[in-house]
């Protein structure tokens, strides 16, 4: 096949997709009612069926009501079925400075119920992207409920690049115990003096603010400070106002 024949080709299936996207009308042969929490929205039986399972076990369970051809999505808004029928039928997506994060947010949920893996990622990346300390921990809570592991990781890396301006927010006590033990087991073993000494420093503030000091201190009791010279062992020490020796962290060195 050609360049050109390949070009017309999809220009071809681009008409298809228009025409039966402009020809959705309620009581048409084929046409399946979906009716979301706040309203009704349409497409075609065929359409749905052959874009994912999803669409096609709401249609073929008992529960479908045959007769008016009628589906129920009581967790979805037509605002959001609307984006998901558009990506159906492979119109264009709303631009970006047209979704709230709300939006963005339900569009997201929407997409990895109905297994719809390509809308997911295309507004997964305009969620995630930039990471700020405005976003960071929104993302993370999507990123832990989606199994997004290399976001997760990009996550770890800006906290513990931004850790002192973390340290001083008014949001620092909404970072999880989960999250910071994950940050420990991850990234712990790499941290280099510095950000070590950054890094307990946040742990000892967090765990202060959030009445969890002695979660934090086994954290803490994770890391090898044997390795560190002896002034920062004496660092951290002075920081914390806590004997080395009773967390067992002892610098022999």
């Amino acid at each position: 096949m050609t360049s050109d024949d390949y070009e017309e080709r999809r220009q071809r299936s681009i008409r298809i997709a228009n025409k039966l996207y402009n020809s959705r009308e309620e009581g048409q042969e084929g046409i399946i009612t979906l009716q979301c929490k706040d309203g009704r929205v349409y497409a075609h039986e065929c359409v749905l069926n052959s874009r994912t399972d999803y669409f096609w076990g709401i249609i073929s369970r008992s529960n479908f009501e045959n007769e008016r051809n009628v589906a129920t999505i009581p967790d979805t808004s037509m605002e959001v079925m609307n984006i998901v029928i558009r990506y159906l039928y492979e119109q264009d997506f709303p631009s970006q400075s047209e979704k709230s994060d709300v939006l963005m947010r339900e569009i997201l949920i929407a997409a990895d119920k109905m297994q719809l893996k390509h809308l997911f990622d295309e507004y997964w990346s305009l969620y995630c992207t930039p990471i700020t300390l405005e976003n960071f921990l929104k993302v993370w809570q999507l990123a832990e409920r989606f199994n997004q592991d290399g976001t997760i990781e990009e996550i770890r890396i800006f906290v513990l690049e931004n850790i002192k301006e973390i340290c001083d927010s008014d949001f620092m006590a909404d970072i999880t115990m989960k999250q910071l033990k994950n940050i420990v087991d991850c990234n712990g073993d790499g941290l280099g003096c510095d950000k070590l000494v950054d890094f307990v420093t946040f742990l000892l503030a967090w765990g202060t603010k959030c009445n969890k000091m002695e979660e934090v201190l086994n954290l803490i009791s994770k890391f090898d400070f044997r390795k560190l010279p002896g002034d920062v062992v004496e660092k951290i020490s002075s920081v914390s106002a806590i004997s080395m020796h009773g967390l067992g962290l002892k610098n022999d060195a």
